[in-house]
């Protein structure tokens, strides 16, 4: 562009010449050449600004608070129980009497002899009383009696007795204990035992 421009220039001054002297003028010009080199990337300023890059931080999730959950428990107050009186469980009473003897002699009884009689009950009989009663080898009464139970109404009890033995066939006798029935007579309870009279 510069270059043209000046060759224009030159052009017009050797037309005016020519026109006033008559002689053609040569006019010899050399004209520069310039070599500009283009401005390399690193030269030239830079213009455009840096672009500022967005740095915006990662959304980390936001887990939404548990809205407390209003629990009304009903608890209903209810007035203290009245207290309950303590019985004792009655003690069971036994419903049929039972006689045990104690151990009667185990060698044989030379007679005329005395023999203890003892036991218990587990239940009072009537009016405390029981009847006793000796049996032979030959099934005869040779001694009967009645007797007193120590102990308290509805509850257990003791008895003891000496029998006088005089006379009666030898061989097993049979020691007998009874509870007879106040209303009709009947055997309520009775307690057996063996001695041996030679």
């Amino acid at each position: 562009m510069i270059r043209k421009t000046l060759f224009a220039y030159l052009l017009i001054l050797s037309v005016l010449l020519t026109a006033c002297n008559g002689t053609p003028l040569v006019i010899e010009i050399s004209v520069p050449t310039a070599t500009a080199s283009a401005p390399t990337a690193s030269a030239l300023p830079s213009i455009v600004p840096p672009m500022p890059t967005a740095t915006h931080p990662a959304p980390t999730a936001t887990r939404a608070a548990a809205v407390p959950t209003a629990t009304l428990a009903a608890t209903a107050t209810l007035p203290p129980a009245p207290p309950t009186a303590t019985r004792a469980a009655p003690t069971a009473t036994p419903d049929r009497m039972i006689i045990t003897l104690d151990a009667l002699p185990t060698d044989a009884i030379s007679l005329p002899a005395n023999l203890h009689l003892s036991g218990k009950v587990n239940l009072m009989p009537f009016e405390k009383q029981l009847t006793w009663r000796i049996f032979d080898s030959a099934h005869q009464v040779v001694a009967q009696g009645t007797l007193l139970t120590q102990g308290e109404y509805g509850s257990a009890g003791v008895f003891g007795v000496d029998i006088p033995l005089k006379t009666g066939n030898p061989g097993q006798w049979n020691v007998q204990v009874i509870a007879f029935s106040p209303r009709d007579g009947s055997i309520v309870a009775s307690g057996d035992g063996v001695i041996e009279v030679k």
